[in-house]
């Protein structure tokens, strides 16, 4: 799980569920170009935020996901790396979970309990530590593959696509704490395709293809380069 530059000086984290792995390639070959070491821990629907997750389909609450979190979050503090990036699915709706009322939470407690899991996570990461949180990508509808199926302009409008909890008031953010929005370099001003240059760029209707993601590592190198307090790249000519 370390990958980059093995022996490099500096040292980044990426930190969540399926949807920072997302982002292993383009970060992965980022740390190689810039000379950083890259420690990847992910988990499937285990997101890096300080919040309890119940499995709907499985109707049971997702214990080792709680326990495999504070793990990660003790072996950072203890490794003390120099940068954590922290990716995570936006739409955990119906899946977040009241471990006092044995509750799943509704949207508007979802909302709240995903800011503040956001900020215990934060204060969870000793002080000297740099965080980017990650804003989730755009949300296709399941429908997808069938419009795409037969036309090439298939998408979203890019309001509803990026419909969803958002990962970080804005005015949370520092010098330590930046937000990375790579939304331009997926959608125009107001929508969200499912096809660039003739290719479909979206495995599933919410996660990212890695050869779409991987042509996207000069924004990554930006990342590591970087001390902006958020971090929004122009959007890429199709």
């Amino acid at each position: 799980c370390i990958y980059g530059s093995k022996d490099g000086s500096r040292t980044v984290y990426l930190f969540g569920d399926s949807h920072a792995a997302m982002w292993f390639t383009p970060l992965a070959q980022a740390a190689r170009l810039e000379g950083w070491k890259l420690v990847v821990r992910t988990r499937s629907s285990c997101p890096a935020v300080l919040v309890s997750i119940v499995i709907p389909y499985l109707k049971s609450y997702y214990r080792n996901c709680d326990v495999w979190r504070q793990a990660v979050i003790d072996e950072i503090s203890r490794e003390h790396p120099d940068l954590v990036v922290v990716s995570d699915y936006g739409n955990y709706y119906n899946w977040l979970y009241d471990r006092a009322s044995h509750a799943v939470l509704d949207t508007s407690e979802s909302r709240k309990a995903w800011a503040e899991g956001t900020v215990r996570l934060i204060r969870s990461i000793p002080r000297n530590i740099h965080i980017a949180i990650m804003r989730d990508t755009p949300t296709q509808l399941k429908s997808y593959k069938d419009c795409a199926s037969y036309r090439s302009d298939c998408g979203r409008s890019r309001d509803a696509a990026m419909e969803q909890m958002e990962p970080i008031n804005k005015s949370a953010l520092n010098d330590r704490i930046r937000l990375i929005d790579l939304t331009d370099l997926i959608c125009s001003s107001s929508f969200c395709p499912v096809m660039k240059n003739g290719a479909v760029i979206y495995h599933d209707n919410h996660h990212l293809t890695a050869t779409f993601t991987g042509s996207l590592y000069s924004a990554f190198t930006d990342i590591l380069r970087s001390n902006q307090i958020s971090y929004s790249p122009k959007a890429l000519s199709n």
